[in-house]
């Protein structure tokens, strides 16, 4: 049985938020999944960005991207 999608990713980011992550990641594998993804980031992006709060919502197309946005996202809290 499928669970409805908003639960899920509610239980998942409610956590998240209350143990002081600040960002997350959408994966596509598929270039089907890129406006998904475009959508999702603005969703939480206006929804949850405000003042400050929230966690920063970023997507990646295929591996190339996510090696990228992972190194990047590892300098700007300092760890290599």
């Amino acid at each position: 049985m499928l669970l409805p999608i908003p639960p899920v990713i509610s239980a998942v980011r409610k956590p998240a938020a209350a143990g002081k992550k600040t960002f997350e990641i959408m994966v596509g594998f598929t270039p089907k999944m890129h406006f998904m993804s475009e959508w999702w980031k603005q969703l939480y992006g206006e929804s949850e960005g405000k003042d400050g709060k929230g966690i920063f919502p970023a997507s990646v197309d295929m591996t190339t991207d996510l090696h990228s946005l992972v190194s990047i996202s590892r300098m700007a809290r300092g760890s290599s």
